[in-house]
């Protein structure tokens, strides 16, 4: 029998969900606890991390962040950009983009961010879609951000 969310009834079949001995996932529980978070330090430990790679850094990019196309990746690029410093957007390319991810894409390149989008070889895809523990330390996938030095 398939466990489900006491709150948003999201099924424990999600990948990496976690539930309270009550019932609640861990989604649910990191929702209800946003009210506590304070999020101007939080931001501020953003802009300290940003600033002390500004120092440091030998490219044109102050970071590397991850972007998927979708409302959260997008949200934290605009968010680097707010706060003035120069994100390079990197994305692994699945087999289900939709054409919003598409669109929000071309919307931050229309933004000035630049954007590498990478395209893995099929079998590389294949394991990558399979999720599979231990897998992100297979040296065949690892990409080294020295490539950007």
């Amino acid at each position: 029998m398939i466990r489900y969310c006491t709150l948003c009834v999201l099924p424990a079949t999600k990948p990496d969900l976690a539930f309270s001995p009550s019932g609640e996932c861990q989604a649910c529980i990191n929702y209800a606890n946003r009210a506590v978070v304070d999020y101007k330090q939080r931001e501020s430990e953003l802009v300290e991390i940003l600033t002390a790679q500004q120092k440091t850094k030998k490219t044109a990019w102050d970071c590397v962040a991850p972007v998927s196309g979708g409302k959260d990746s997008t949200f934290q690029i605009l968010t680097v950009k707010r706060l003035g410093f120069n994100p390079l957007a990197v994305t692994s390319r699945t087999c289900d983009l939709t054409p919003i991810g598409r669109r929000n894409l071309d919307n931050l390149r229309a933004l000035g961010v630049d954007h590498i989008d990478f395209s893995p070889n099929l079998k590389i895809r294949s394991l990558l879609n399979l999720n599979r523990p231990g897998f992100y330390r297979d040296p065949r996938v690892v990409f080294s951000a020295k490539a950007f030095a």
